[in-house]
């Protein structure tokens, strides 16, 4: 088996949320709990049970992750995106931005969503 995490929505916000060791919640992937064995798994899928019925989170999943230098990261592009953020630059508003109306968000203070995850042998997936 493959190694897995738990991840969920968090109830009160809807912020995407992962299990970590200690068995609260991150919003940190990096930081999420890593298993293989099936037990362990097992465990897991318990924990995301009881924090559904405990009205914590909301649609408890595993995930597939793989352990780099910097922690757990997610495998596959849907959980990538869900864990790092919008694939986009933000901006709104562009045509009412001006010396009067300032953009609500600066474009020097986002910086693009690259993902330290991502790896050279990732290959582009179909989409039906």
């Amino acid at each position: 088996m493959s190694l897995q995490a738990l991840t969920a929505n968090r109830l009160s916000n809807g912020r995407v949320v992962f299990l970590k060791e200690d068995g609260n919640w991150t919003l940190d992937v990096s930081e999420a709990r890593a298993v293989e064995a099936e037990t362990d798994i097992a465990d897991l899928e318990g924990a995301g049970r009881d924090a559904e019925a405990a009205q914590l989170v909301t649609g408890a999943y595993l995930i597939e992750v793989a352990r780099t230098a910097n922690g757990v990261a997610p495998l596959r592009n849907k959980e990538r995106i869900r864990a790092l953020g919008p694939t986009v630059q933000i901006t709104l508003n562009q045509s009412r931005n001006s010396a009067e109306n300032p953009p609500l968000i600066s474009s020097s203070s986002v910086s693009p969503c690259v993902s330290p995850c991502v790896s050279p042998t990732d290959s582009p997936q179909k989409v039906a």
